[in-house]
Protein backbone atom coordinates (compact mmCIF):
# COMPACT_ATOMS: atom_id res chain seq x y z
CA UNK A 1 0.00 0.00 0.00
CA UNK A 2 3.03 2.29 0.19
CA UNK A 3 2.91 3.00 -3.52
CA UNK A 4 -0.72 4.13 -3.66
CA UNK A 5 -0.68 7.91 -3.21
CA UNK A 6 -4.42 8.12 -3.93
CA UNK A 7 -5.54 5.79 -1.09
CA UNK A 8 -5.67 8.26 1.83
CA UNK A 9 -6.99 11.18 -0.24
CA UNK A 10 -9.79 8.94 -1.51
CA UNK A 11 -10.88 8.13 2.05
CA UNK A 12 -10.75 11.81 3.03
CA UNK A 13 -12.92 12.66 0.02
CA UNK A 14 -15.39 9.87 0.78
CA UNK A 15 -15.59 10.91 4.45
CA UNK A 16 -16.34 14.58 3.77
CA UNK A 17 -18.75 13.81 0.96
CA UNK A 18 -20.60 11.16 2.99
CA UNK A 19 -21.01 13.71 5.78
CA UNK A 20 -22.28 16.26 3.24
CA UNK A 21 -24.89 13.75 2.07
CA UNK A 22 -25.85 13.12 5.69
CA UNK A 23 -26.23 16.85 6.42
CA UNK A 24 -28.38 17.26 3.31
CA UNK A 25 -30.60 14.19 3.76
CA UNK A 26 -30.13 12.62 7.21
CA UNK A 27 -28.75 9.55 5.43
CA UNK A 28 -26.79 8.09 8.37
CA UNK A 29 -29.64 8.51 10.85
CA UNK A 30 -31.95 6.57 8.55
CA UNK A 31 -29.31 3.90 7.98
CA UNK A 32 -28.68 3.37 11.70
CA UNK A 33 -32.34 3.69 12.77
CA UNK A 34 -33.35 0.97 10.32
CA UNK A 35 -31.25 -1.61 12.15
CA UNK A 36 -31.06 -0.62 15.82
CA UNK A 37 -33.92 1.81 16.41
CA UNK A 38 -31.56 4.44 17.86
CA UNK A 39 -28.83 6.78 16.72
CA UNK A 40 -25.15 6.02 17.10
CA UNK A 41 -23.38 8.06 19.77
CA UNK A 42 -20.61 9.16 17.40
CA UNK A 43 -23.05 10.15 14.67
CA UNK A 44 -25.14 12.05 17.20
CA UNK A 45 -22.11 13.91 18.55
CA UNK A 46 -20.87 14.83 15.05
CA UNK A 47 -24.39 15.84 14.11
CA UNK A 48 -24.68 18.15 17.12
CA UNK A 49 -21.29 19.76 16.48
CA UNK A 50 -22.03 20.19 12.76
CA UNK A 51 -25.42 21.73 13.52
CA UNK A 52 -24.02 24.10 16.14
CA UNK A 53 -20.94 25.22 14.21
CA UNK A 54 -22.04 25.12 10.56
CA UNK A 55 -25.72 24.50 9.88
CA UNK A 56 -27.16 27.03 12.33
CA UNK A 57 -25.01 30.01 11.27
CA UNK A 58 -24.63 29.18 7.55
CA UNK A 59 -27.72 27.20 6.61
CA UNK A 60 -27.95 23.66 5.27
CA UNK A 61 -27.18 24.28 1.55
CA UNK A 62 -24.08 26.36 2.26
CA UNK A 63 -22.85 23.80 4.81
CA UNK A 64 -23.22 20.98 2.26
CA UNK A 65 -21.27 23.02 -0.29
CA UNK A 66 -18.58 23.79 2.27
CA UNK A 67 -18.20 20.09 3.14
CA UNK A 68 -17.93 19.12 -0.55
CA UNK A 69 -15.24 21.76 -1.13
CA UNK A 70 -13.43 20.77 2.09
CA UNK A 71 -13.42 17.13 0.96
CA UNK A 72 -11.94 18.01 -2.42
CA UNK A 73 -9.35 20.36 -0.88
CA UNK A 74 -8.27 17.82 1.73
CA UNK A 75 -7.99 15.09 -0.91
CA UNK A 76 -5.82 17.32 -3.11
CA UNK A 77 -3.63 18.32 -0.16
CA UNK A 78 -3.22 14.72 1.04
CA UNK A 79 -2.45 13.51 -2.46
CA UNK A 80 0.26 16.13 -2.92
CA UNK A 81 1.76 15.40 0.51
CA UNK A 82 1.72 11.66 -0.15
CA UNK A 83 3.35 12.05 -3.57
CA UNK A 84 6.03 14.23 -1.99
CA UNK A 85 6.66 11.57 0.68
CA UNK A 86 6.97 8.82 -1.92
CA UNK A 87 9.35 10.78 -4.16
Amino acid sequence: MDRMPWFYPLWALIGFWAWAVHVATGFMNNLINAHSGRRSGIIGMLDSVTNALLVTPLGRPLTVGLLVIAGAASAIWLYQARRRDLA
